[in-house]
């Protein structure tokens, strides 16, 4: 699919991690499909010209990063908890997520293996 956006939607989409625009848009769209810019768009190719740049976005779908996700509503409902407030941390979204059946003490227990293991997954 090719998609035509504003071009803050556009950077949210291919954004990077560790990066401003990286989010829950970037996350959920880069974990099934491939996102390529193709283009950005000046205000002056349109008419009547909007106020804002646009990006020709080309998203495909990718049936092995589809596989990847079992569950792609609880994905997005994780994505929707952890992002909505940034200055929440990963615990907070990691219980909601298990619908508050960990504590706390246990999330902080397991976090670090969680986070080795993946790391590991990563480099394979």
């Amino acid at each position: 699919m090719v998609v035509t956006v504003q071009w803050e939607i556009a950077e949210k989409l291919i954004a990077k991690p560790n990066t401003k625009e990286y989010g829950a848009l970037a996350v959920m769209v880069q974990s099934l499909a491939d996102v390529e810019l193709l283009r950005k768009l000046q205000p002056t190719v349109f008419w009547p010209r909007p106020q804002v740049e646009s990006g020709i976005v080309r998203i495909v779908p990718n049936a092995e990063k589809r596989r990847a996700v079992a569950d792609v509503q609880g994905l997005r409902n994780f994505l929707r908890d952890l992002y909505s407030h940034r200055r929440k941390n990963l615990r907070g979204a990691i219980i909601a997520m298990t619908g508050r059946q960990h504590e706390k003490v246990i999330v902080d227990k397991k976090l670090p293996s969680w986070a080795t293991r993946e790391r590991s997954v990563r480099r394979r």
